[in-house]
């Protein structure tokens, strides 16, 4: 079981973040997007971009996460 919390489209979507804007600074900020995607991006690797965005997106993954007891 894979006990790391990622971040996944769906909390760029809670947000109310576009995807477009998304991918660019995923593209700036050295995260592939295509994984995001497929695989969702650990929120440690979100933090470390030090984008204020990412550090946003993984906030909400980390709250989802403890909210449903993960």
């Amino acid at each position: 079981m894979d006990t790391v919390i990622r971040a996944w489209p769906r909390h760029l979507h809670e947000m109310r973040m576009c995807t477009s804007g998304a991918r660019l600074i995923a593209e700036r900020n050295g995260i592939d997007y295509s994984s995001f995607v497929m695989r969702g991006t650990p929120i440690d690797e979100l933090r470390a971009t030090g984008n204020e965005f990412c550090i946003l997106l993984a906030n909400q993954a980390e709250q989802e996460a403890l909210n449903h007891g993960r």
